[in-house]
């Protein structure tokens, strides 16, 4: 089914910016729904090769915490690790309020217009619960791409395309 996200440039321009890249050169395209954790989020950003990942593996700045702007119900995110200005092409979406995030620089960038529902039906490769390395592993799939995850999940979900629209 389709997903519509608004972007929402004032709340993060840094990586709206970024977002709005990756899609223009289809970076999403094919790629897989690889961390899926109910009652928490859901999670892509690992290119379906990876010789596309490694082209957009530069980091990017944090945007500033801004008040009024939280990780709730259908807000998407860039994902990063624990440093600061580690954000690359990772993203998600919060399927509940997850403001806690909001102290810890996750800053959303936009949220989910259409197809909430289609994202909460998505296939859990985690078990259903928090797993400090959760299956598929990143690191493999980086290296390896759909190639690997395919083989390996065989039913996990893949974004068949995305688009720019006005």
């Amino acid at each position: 089914g389709m997903v519509t996200i608004l972007v929402n440039r004032t709340w993060a321009p840094i990586g709206a910016d970024r977002f709005y890249s990756l899609v223009k050169d289809n970076y999403y395209n094919c790629a897989a729904f690889f961390r899926v954790i109910p009652d928490f989020i859901i999670q892509w950003g690992i290119a379906s090769n990876p010789e596309e990942t490694e082209k957009w593996s530069t980091s990017i700045d944090d945007d500033p915490t801004q008040s009024g702007i939280s990780n709730i119900v259908g807000t998407v995110t860039f994902a990063k690790t624990s440093a600061p200005n580690s954000r690359t092409t990772q993203i998600f979406v919060n399927y509940v309020d997850n403001s806690f995030l909001d102290n810890q620089g996750f800053v959303p960038f936009g949220k989910v217009v259409k197809g909430m529902d289609i994202l909460t039906t998505r296939k859990t490769t985690t078990g259903g619960m928090y797993i400090p390395n959760p299956v598929p592993d990143q690191n493999v799939y980086r290296m390896n791409g759909n190639e690997w995850i395919l083989e390996n999940y065989p039913d996990i979900d893949i974004i068949k395309g995305s688009k720019i629209s006005s």
